[in-house]
């Protein structure tokens, strides 16, 4: 008798995402085979052992969801088949045989292989921007294999990681960014072990894996006051680019890609409501007036979004995004060049900025932490359950009165 189970193994953070695996039972064996599929608790209904869609925060995320639980039962019937191929041979067969055949499929091509499924599963699963820096990693390292279409995981080992590295540096690629791909390829590999597809190994062990001490991304408030006095062509792209810039630190440093896809019915009863696309949290921010009056002043009222950066809501988003943010942050580098900054001024300076004006004025580190809608610190975690709403928005509103 075999039977095949879908379950949630949790997060270690209270807040963070699960791995969806499946679990294999056979002749009183089992073996449990990780999807790389990640969902939050909440979105997983124990009572029926299945993605739970109606447990979305938005429309998208409920659609995101209805894909993974498709993809889940093309797993569990590929499974199945796999299980039949065994039955029909007639001869006894363990489990293990059974997951090694399914692992086998996932990884059989080898890094680069793996590391595009996972990339599609990633951006099917809804999380784009960890796909995205996933997708640029892989194509510095193609880049770098050259003619190689692909590296076998056997082969995929710390010498040739080492090459790697001193091929980014030949191209003149900063310690930071190196540490970058290197990090996101460790990332994939690493998801390759849990996947059962590769050998539990240490191929990083002899390449740069952090962070190099940088110029900061902060601006300090006279800066801020500076940039908000400059003289500017009412409507100009510079414009448009400074009142984007100010909404991201009024809204607690929102990312840039959460303001593109803000709708106006996410403002309601005095708050702004919003599900963060990179964790998937929900976060509620005091709606303050500086936001309402850069809103009025861009003119939306034929568009279903609060801000005017996706400007047709219909078709792939993804390029208008991506156009719309390299667009305003090439505007913002040229403000920050004429105040004589030697950050370069990004949508990201904003967020940053935030955080940093916050812990000079003795905000607490894990109301920030709540501000910002972060998850990854287990730490931090732990005290958030302390702390009510209106910390974090009397922190906003102190912010607020600097300027």
């Amino acid at each position: 008798m075999s039977k095949i189970s879908l379950f949630l193994r949790p997060s270690a953070h209270v807040a963070g995402e699960g791995i969806l695996c499946f679990r294999l039972s056979h002749a009183g064996a089992t073996a449990v085979i990780s999807t790389g599929v990640r969902i939050l608790r909440e979105e997983w209904s124990s009572h029926v052992m299945a993605v739970n869609p109606d447990a979305a925060v938005s429309p998208a995320r409920r659609q995101t969801l209805l894909s993974i639980a498709a993809e889940m039962q093309c797993h569990m019937q590929r499974m199945q088949d796999v299980f039949g191929t065994f039955y029909r041979s007639g001869s006894p067969f363990h489990v293990s045989q059974v997951a090694q055949v399914f692992r086998h499929a996932l990884g059989a091509a080898g890094f680069v292989a793996y590391a595009q499924g996972l990339i599609l599963r990633m951006l099917h699963s809804g999380s784009r921007i960890t796909a995205e820096r996933y997708k640029t990693s892989l194509n510095s390292f193609c880049r770098f294999l050259g003619h190689t279409s692909d590296v076998p995981f056997p082969e995929f080992t710390s010498p040739l990681l080492q090459s790697y590295e001193r091929w980014l540096h030949l191209q003149g690629i900063t310690a930071n960014t190196s540490s970058f791909y290197l990090r996101n390829l460790r990332a994939v590999f690493n998801r390759a072990v849990a996947d059962g597809v590769a050998a539990a190994s240490s191929p990083f062990s002899q390449v740069f894996t952090g962070v190099s001490k940088t110029v900061k991304r902060a601006v300090d408030i006279d800066t801020l006051r500076a940039l908000k006095c400059m003289s500017l062509p009412a409507g100009s792209p510079a414009d448009l680019a400074r009142s984007l810039f100010f909404f991201s630190f009024y809204t607690r440093g929102m990312s840039f890609v959460d303001m593109a896809f803000l709708r106006k019915s996410d403002v309601a009863d005095g708050r702004l409501t919003y599900c963060r696309q990179k964790t998937h949290r929900q976060l509620s921010i005091l709606w303050e007036t500086p936001m309402q009056r850069i809103v009025e002043g861009f003119g939306t009222s034929q568009s279903p979004y609060l801000l005017p950066i996706i400007r047709r809501p219909e078709g792939n988003l993804r390029n208008p995004y991506i156009s719309a943010r390299q667009c305003v942050n090439r505007h913002l580098r040229a403000l920050g060049e004429r105040l004589g900054l030697k950050v370069p001024l990004t949508m990201y300076v904003a967020r940053h900025s935030w955080a940093s004006i916050a812990r000079g004025n003795q905000v607490p580190v894990a109301v920030i932490s709540e501000a910002l809608g972060h998850t990854s610190e287990h730490t931090t975690l732990i005290y958030l359950a302390s702390f009510e709403p209106a910390s974090v928005d009397r922190a906003n509103r102190m912010i607020l009165g600097l300027l």
